[in-house]
């Protein structure tokens, strides 16, 4: 709609439409996640000589932010399995905000069941 609001606009004020029709990008919009280079191995294997088996499941289980997350964070803290944690909180904060209209797989199990039509007929 904006985009089709600045070519009405831009031709109303030149007499023609630009000569770029690029598509408008609007500041607010959710934009895409940007592409992310993943680390190098020889960048995990020097981080994995300083953290414990625990956080370097947790580095695994991390997508390609989340590592780089992680790579950043243990450059300034002095506890590597620490700045693990921090990046796989910050990985679960951000898909929590992308995927917020997702139910829990516990909400959902129970809503295709009808667990509650059950429940409301015959008690819990």
């Amino acid at each position: 709609m904006a985009h089709f609001c600045t070519l009405l606009l831009s031709i109303f004020l030149t007499g023609h439409p630009p000569n770029d029709l690029e598509p408008f990008c609007d500041p607010v919009a959710p934009r895409e996640p940007q592409e992310c280079i993943p680390p190098t191995a020889r960048e995990e294997r020097e981080l994995f000589s300083q953290i414990n088996t625990e956080s370097r499941r947790l580095y695994n289980a991390l997508d390609c932010h989340g590592k780089r997350k992680a790579l950043e964070l243990a450059s300034t803290y002095p506890n590597k399995n620490q700045a693990v944690q921090n990046a796989a909180k910050d990985m679960a904060h951000r898909r929590a905000v992308m995927y917020r209209n997702q139910k829990r797989y516990s909400e959902q199990l129970k809503e295709e069941s009808n667990q509650s039509e059950y429940d409301d007929q015959y008690g819990n």
